[in-house]
């Protein structure tokens, strides 16, 4: 359901709107009174953001995220003009719930193995590195949106710095989403249309005095409807037979210890031969 058909079905069951205000086709419609059409798209997001939050494993809160690396940095998602950061698409923030998987079968290695952001600034620090990329970390990029606003978001950066055009994808977890656009339709199915619904309509009693002999019934209905939300989702769900191991043959630098070259690498004589 579009966030348009939810201001209507909000506004006739709230009363902030009646049936019958279409200029020509006498169709309900959303107000034209901005005042009106901002307070139905708060209480419909707060109803919205109540019933994201009601289960952490909604199964339509998980997307597939795919980043291709432009070995020149001038992509769309590259940060800064560097061939090894790249912007997380919005709404989506901090580390997959899956690993970083290659797509292209000629690709050397299988999957980006996880460090930490000191780890890669440090490779990188040692020099330009130009290979396929093995290692990601994740961070939130520095600059806002305005003085006072939020975080531009998040992106992950790799080492070696890409040097071919690979496309890696793995699995996010919205941490948040909300509705402005009237076009835009929620990310949860039309199965849990009304479980959105009633819970706008709980959040909007919530703060209408004149109605609060009403909020145990309708946080019964919410709830209600939540746990028949719950029991569809489950339906849909993957079902998980193990964990996920990678079980390929991979070079040596896929080991989980830092890389180290010939320059760092401890030697060993004796009697003036290199041991080798």
């Amino acid at each position: 359901m579009t966030l348009s058909n939810l201001i209507i079905r909000f506004g006739m069951r709230t009363g902030l709107i009646q049936a019958g205000t279409g200029a020509n086709d006498n169709k309900a419609k959303v107000p034209d009174d901005p005042y009106t059409k901002d307070v139905c798209i708060r209480f419909i997001n707060d109803g919205y953001r109540r019933f994201l939050n009601h289960d952490p494993e909604w199964s339509f809160l998980r997307e597939r995220v795919v980043i291709t690396f432009d070995v020149n940095g001038t992509g769309t998602d590259n940060v800064d003009g560097k061939a090894w950061r790249y912007r997380i698409p919005r709404p989506f923030s901090g580390p997959p719930t899956s690993p970083w998987v290659y797509t292209d079968t000629a690709s050397p290695y299988t999957h980006l193995i996880e460090r930490n952001e000191q780890f890669i600034m440090r490779m990188h620090q040692r020099g330009v590195n130009a290979a396929p990329a093995r290692y990601v970390a994740y961070r939130e990029i520095p600059q806002r949106d305005a003085p006072d606003g939020e975080r531009a978001g998040w992106e992950m950066i790799v080492w070696p710095t890409p040097t071919s055009a690979d496309t890696v994808q793995a699995v996010f977890k919205l941490r948040k989403h909300e509705l402005h656009d009237l076009a835009e339709a929620h990310i949860c199915g039309g199965d849990h249309d009304n479980s959105i619904l009633n819970a706008a309509v709980y959040e909007w009693t919530l703060h209408d005095a004149s109605r609060r002999d009403r909020i145990a019934t309708l946080k019964t209905e919410m709830e209600q409807h939540f746990a028949a939300s719950v029991e569809l989702d489950k339906a849909k769900r993957v079902k998980n037979h193990g964990q996920w191991h990678d079980t390929s043959i991979r070079p040596d630098l896929s080991m989980d210890a830092e890389p180290v070259d010939a320059t760092t690498r401890a030697t060993f004589t004796y009697d003036g031969a290199t041991l080798t």
